[in-house]
């Protein structure tokens, strides 16, 4: 789809016909050749030698975690904890809703002919939604629906275009990774985790 849309070759006609496609042959006329850039011999996985601040990942974040601006302190900008802990109140204020063709959309109806058809298109597919709850149940359960029959795509399998996670707090607070929901159909009804401590 992509590929047709940059080169003009209709690759996806090649594919369903079976006749092998030179990728290359194409795409080395529309991309710029680059010079390549040698690897310095010295790359490290640390910081620069100029960085006088903390190391660590998990001092980094308690550090970003208690900063404050005046605006999220006085205005109406949400902090870095704001959006970390999902701040429903804070977040509203800081983002206020606006009138939306459907729920999960990414960009306002009003954004409908005002930009591209194709960033339009784009805008109907939500994108990372996180939604957080309590309870005390040993069993979750989840049924929901997508809106297209095309479960994934030719670069990334359904679990991560039309799936869900299930994540949750360990005794200690830390986050850990419970189950993934696996597509098969637009609406799914399945049970995500059970023999969980009440």
């Amino acid at each position: 789809f992509y590929f047709g849309r940059v080169t003009g070759v209709a690759y996806e006609a090649h594919q369903v016909a079976g006749q092998p496609v030179d990728l290359c042959g194409h795409l080395v006329p529309v991309f710029p050749t680059f010079e390549a850039v040698p690897l310095a011999d010295d790359l490290a996985d640390g910081p620069v030698p100029e960085w006088r601040g903390p190391t660590d990942d998990a001092d980094l974040l308690r550090r970003a975690l208690q900063s404050r601006s005046a605006a999220s302190t006085f205005g109406s900008r949400a902090s870095f904890a704001d959006l970390w802990d999902a701040n429903a109140q804070a977040l509203a204020r800081a983002f206020p809703d606006a009138e939306r063709k459907s729920y999960f959309d990414r960009l306002p109806a009003e954004a409908d002919g005002k930009v591209t058809p194709a960033v339009w298109s784009l805008s109907r597919d939500s994108a990372g939604l996180v939604f957080r709850f309590r309870t005390d149940a040993t069993t979750i359960y989840a049924h929901y629906k997508v809106t297209k029959s095309q479960l994934a795509m030719p670069h990334m399998p359904a679990t991560g275009v039309s799936g869900l996670d299930l994540y949750a707090r360990d005794q200690d607070g830390k986050w850990r990774w419970v189950q993934v929901a696996r597509p098969g159909a637009q609406e799914m009804k399945l049970r995500l985790a059970d023999g969980l401590d009440a």
